[in-house]
């Protein structure tokens, strides 16, 4: 059985330019991303689910440490508890603080 995930635009398009984006989808399922990571990479694959963050007051406190798109997957991994994909440290460490998986 596969693990649910969130990721984040830097995952996408460091795996897309590699030819390596096949990982994900043999890895993880679902695959959730929010609207600003789709933004972000411009991805729009049949495996990759587009959800919104419920919570915009939550978005905001992390958009003081992070960039829109963390933000956004962040508080979407927080919200339903699973783990997230993502390439910095330091949002990594932030996503933990917050109670995410990374």
């Amino acid at each position: 059985m596969k693990e649910p995930v969130v990721v984040d635009s830097t995952c996408l398009i460091g795996l897309e330019q590699i030819g390596r984006l096949d990982l994900l989808p043999n890895l993880f399922e679902p695959i959730c991303a929010p609207p600003e990571v789709q933004r972000e990479s411009g991805f729009s694959y049949e495996w990759l689910r587009i959800e919104n963050p419920a919570n915009p007051d939550f978005i905001s406190a992390l958009k003081v440490m992070v960039d829109d798109g963390e933000a956004e997957a962040i508080a979407l991994a927080v919200e339903r508890n699973w783990k997230i994909v993502l390439d910095d440290r330091k949002t990594r460490d932030l996503a933990s603080a917050w109670g995410s998986r990374s």
